[in-house]
């Protein structure tokens, strides 16, 4: 008992010498505690967002390529595929001539490729895909009297998606020879 009224004694003086902000916690976060974390919170948010919109903006660009690409070599093979299988070329009719319009004749069946718009279509339907302009469309008839004539080839499809440098535009000149 003497050595438990000892150690009650140390305890009480233990407990007065300590400060009164040790003996008193109180838990839960302080105001400037919440400003600290709300201002890491922004700063991360505001990175993943540029980081988001960068993603996007790329994505874009990227469908802006595809889409023009892809309408260019479309366009391109089914251009010369006609033209390479037709019996005849009825428009542009005479060597030089150019124009807007390409007229062949492939297996008694008339096909007609004439700029409409911002469109080329086939017989009525349309070529291009829904992402894509195409403009300048010209068709010039090339050869020799006598000879196997050939059919000059130049359009410009552009994607209708901005890209931040502008717009992806694509030049097209080609010529294709009758067989």
């Amino acid at each position: 008992s003497r050595i438990a009224r000892k150690y009650m004694k140390n305890k009480k003086e233990k407990k007065r010498s300590t400060p009164y902000a040790l003996r008193y916690t109180r838990s839960g976060t302080t105001l400037i505690e919440l400003i600290i974390y709300m201002g890491i919170f922004g700063i991360i948010l505001m990175v993943l967002s540029n980081f988001f919109v960068s993603t996007i903006e790329i994505k874009r660009e990227s469908e802006a390529v595809s889409y023009t690409a892809q309408d260019v070599r479309f366009l391109l093979q089914r251009l010369t595929y006609d033209i390479k299988s037709a019996s005849s070329v009825t428009t542009p009719s005479s060597l030089g001539s150019q124009g807007a319009t390409l007229v062949v004749v492939t297996d008694g069946v008339t096909n007609t490729y004439t700029q409409t718009g911002t469109n080329l279509p086939l017989n009525g339907v349309q070529l291009n895909g829904h992402n894509t302009n195409v403009s300048n469309v010209s068709f010039q008839r090339l050869g020799n009297n006598g000879g196997k004539h050939s059919i000059k080839i130049s359009f410009i499809v552009s994607g209708k998606i901005r890209k931040a440098s502008g717009v992806e535009s694509t030049t097209v000149q080609t010529a294709v020879a009758l067989r």
